[in-house]
């Protein structure tokens, strides 16, 4: 992370990420709270985001250890993972905003299922985007 953040200190910096993952995981458990998680989660993934953009435009080098995989360099790959995650995060929030009430269960059901989907995609976003951008690289020789 000291790539993504030139200038904090680096355990400080580390331990304001966790705690701010945290809180806005212990808000999403909540409906009541669940706005200010959608609202915490999508600040710190546009960070995330805004971080990865501004080491690659100044040319410093930055690892992603993101959903616990091992260290990959960061890349616009991981910007726009960072976006899209935003997007569905400010998404729920509107969604939750226009439409509050009552969950019916086969929504739950659809929403828990597509949820799974889409938490695959992005656990191995950046796998899925190299098979995606340079097919021809992988292709046996």
């Amino acid at each position: 992370m000291p790539g993504l953040a030139p200038g904090l200190p680096p355990a400080a910096t580390s331990a304001a990420v966790v705690t701010a993952e945290s809180v806005a995981v212990v808000l999403l458990a909540f409906e009541r709270t669940a706005p200010a998680g959608l609202v915490l989660a999508g600040a710190v993934l546009l960070a995330f985001a805004g971080g990865v953009h501004r080491a690659l435009r100044t040319g410093r080098s930055a690892t992603c250890r993101c959903f616990g995989t091992g260290p990959a360099p960061a890349g616009r790959v991981h910007v726009v993972r960072n976006l899209a995650l935003t997007a569905v995060a400010w998404g729920g929030l509107a969604a939750h905003l226009t439409a509050p009430g009552q969950v019916h269960p086969a929504g739950a059901v659809i929403a828990v299922a597509a949820a799974s989907v889409l938490t695959l995609v992005f656990i191995f976003f950046t796998e899925l985007a190299d098979l995606l951008i340079a097919p021809s690289a992988h292709a046996p020789r």
